[in-house]
C-alpha cells in the first residue's frame, strides 16, 4: 500500500493481518517516517488508522475491509505527548455473519499515557 512508506509499524506479540489467528486484535508501535516530532491532532487522526483491520488477524486471506465510518477522539495526554512513536492496540468488539465489524483502537505514549482512541465500523468483503 502507497500509506505504507509513510508509516514505520513494529507489531508487538504474535498476532498479523491475515495469519488465521484466533483473536480479532492487532498491537503495534507506529510513528510517522522520517518525523521526529510527536503527534498533534493531525497526525494522531492519521496514526491511529495506520494498522491493518484488527478483525483481518483473523482472516487466512486477503479480503478488502474498507472502513464505512470512523470517529477519533484524541485525549487529553496528547497534548503532552513527547515521542513521535504511538502504541497502537486495535480490537474487534462486534462482528457479524454479513461482514459488518466494530473496532476499537486505543492508543498510548512511550510512557503510557493514554493518547486517544478510535472507533471504526468495517465490512469485510469476501475472505
Amino acid at each position: 500500500m502507497p500509506i505504507s512508506t509513510s508509516t514505520e509499524i513494529g507489531p508487538v506479540g504474535s498476532a498479523r493481518p491475515c495469519a488465521g489467528g484466533a483473536e480479532a486484535e492487532l498491537v503495534a508501535w507506529v510513528r510517522l517516517a522520517e518525523d521526529d516530532l510527536p503527534p498533534d491532532a493531525l497526525r494522531f487522526v492519521f496514526l491511529v488508522d495506520a494498522l491493518a483491520p484488527s478483525c483481518s488477524a483473523v482472516l487466512s486471506t486477503l479480503a478488502p475491509v474498507p472502513t464505512v465510518e470512523i470517529t477519533v477522539r484524541p485525549a487529553a495526554g496528547l497534548a503532552a505527548a513527547s515521542s513521535p512513536w504511538l502504541l497502537l492496540r486495535a480490537t474487534t468488539r462486534q462482528a457479524d455473519p454479513s461482514g459488518w465489524s466494530s473496532e476499537w483502537v486505543d492508543a498510548w505514549g512511550r510512557d503510557g499515557t493514554h493518547l486517544g482512541s478510535a472507533q471504526q465500523l468495517r465490512v469485510v468483503r469476501g475472505g
